[in-house]
């Protein structure tokens, strides 16, 4: 259990088998599709395999319960990327002062929406080295909003004027968000 902001973070690590002194460290940070620190996803527990992974490489990993799920303490409603890349922050701390991390060799990898969250983490704490960002967008957020509406749209049978009205509320919305005005 880690310690963050007046909950603790339920984890696994997982240690490489042969490490010679301090070895290099990894938090995977899970998408929001994934309900356990394993994510897993139709049954395959993809963190869980890729930490196996990546410990078989030298690397101490860190795969973690969000918070409020699992075995983690916190609550997500009011929770949003900044309250989720500071528990990120929270365990990158908590590795440095393990004595079998090397405190100046510790890196994030986000898992899908999770990339969000590891380069926020990575822009607010320096002491992370490196970032990883698997099966996560190639686009803007703006992008990829707009692409699944359009994807779920093109699947309903509804008139293509009532489609594209709801694109254009769409892009109001998010142009209001950006902006934090127009509401």
């Amino acid at each position: 259990f880690i310690p963050a902001g007046g909950f603790t973070i339920g984890a696994t690590v997982t240690r490489p088998v042969k490490a010679p002194g301090r070895a290099p460290a990894i938090v995977l940070v899970p998408s929001s599709a994934t309900q356990d620190r394993d994510g897993t996803l139709f049954g395959a527990p993809v963190l869980g395999r890729l930490a196996g992974v990546l410990a078989e490489a030298g690397y101490v990993v860190v795969r973690y319960d969000k918070r409020g799920l699992g075995q983690s303490g916190g609550r997500t409603e009011n929770a949003g990327l900044p309250e989720f890349a500071d528990d990120v922050t929270q365990i990158v701390q908590w590795l440095r002062r393990r004595r079998d991390v090397d405190g100046d060799r510790i890196a994030v990898a986000g898992y899908g929406d999770g990339a969000s969250v590891a380069l926020l983490a990575a822009g607010r704490l320096d002491r992370i080295k490196a970032v990883a960002l698997l099966a996560s967008y190639g686009r803007t957020g703006r992008e990829a909003a707009l692409e699944q509406q359009q994807r779920l749209l093109a699947q309903l049978k509804v008139p293509e004027a009532e489609k594209a009205a709801k694109i254009a509320l769409q892009q109001r919305v998010i142009e209001a968000a950006v902006k934090n005005s127009g509401w």
